[in-house]
């Protein structure tokens, strides 16, 4: 057998071995690579988050000096019943309409509100409306009453219960994405966890529209109302977004530098 036979096979050995030595830095860069694909990822949906904001940001200052329209004749706000996906277009869009209270007091109260540092909830009530000539029902924010200080004593809260002609805005509340369930409970009136209004819809008689009406004209009303129509604000998406590119640029800085030197140590053996 020759010399050459027998160093081949010395010297995949010796290769293998080195490989296997170095084992954790292929581990660690599959693992970087992992990281840094996510962090850009997260980057990119907070940047598209972002973007939108601002264009809704944009509609509502355009939409808050807007005359209020007549809800049964507007056609777009129609097209919501069948086509729920643009209900951003309509966030802040002022409406006029007359509501009849139903025949069972559908009130609810959600829980988990702050206002001016107080904890408590948010009233809605479902009423009666009209559009394109077909009676439905339409979530009305009742506003905001300070939380008992026993959990099962639930605060009184005022309802409309009149034929009342009421102009306000539209808007529609996100869901909590770590609990985004309804989370209805056998109280009076019922206490809710998320304002999921597909969820009520399916317990109702009649059509349930897909977005809320907050007044703007009723007086003397014991209820101060919260308007928040984007729980975050493009600002906050946007730096949001800086901060996770920023993470992807250091980790991938911080593993390079650690993966060079550790190259150049294994390459000196």
């Amino acid at each position: 057998m020759s010399d050459e036979s027998i160093r081949t096979p010395n010297s995949l050995v010796l290769v293998v071995k080195k490989v296997w030595q170095f084992k954790g830095m292929f581990l660690a860069t599959l693992l970087t690579l992992v990281t840094v694909s996510i962090l850009v990822k997260l980057g990119f949906w907070q940047m598209s988050r972002g973007i939108e904001k601002d264009q809704l940001e944009n509609d509502l200052a355009n939409r808050r000096n807007q005359s209020a329209i007549v809800f049964s004749e507007f056609e777009s706000i129609n097209n919501l019943m069948t086509n729920r996906n643009n209900v951003v277009d309509f966030v802040g869009q002022k409406v006029h309409l007359t509501v009849l209270p139903t025949n069972s007091a559908l009130v609810y109260l959600l829980d988990n509100q702050t206002l001016n540092g107080q904890v408590g909830y948010v009233g809605y009530q479902i009423l009666e409306t009209s559009l394109n000539q077909n009676r439905i029902l339409l979530l009305v924010d009742l506003g905001f009453v300070k939380a008992s200080k026993q959990r099962d004593e639930l605060p009184i809260i005022k309802v409309i219960n009149t034929e009342t002609d009421l102009v306000g805005r539209l808007y529609r509340k996100s869901k909590n994405p770590l609990s985004p369930e309804l989370g209805i409970e056998d109280t009076r009136p019922a206490r809710i966890q998320n304002l999921d209004i597909e969820a009520l819809a399916n317990t109702m008689t009649l059509p349930l529209y897909p977005m809320v009406l907050q007044p703007q004209n009723l007086e003397s009303w014991p209820h101060e109302f919260i308007w928040v129509p984007a729980n975050m604000s493009s600002d906050k998406h946007f730096g949001y977004s800086v901060q996770w590119f920023v993470m992807a640029i250091v980790l991938t800085v911080i593993m390079t530098t650690v993966g060079w030197k550790s190259y150049r140590k294994w390459n000196k053996r």
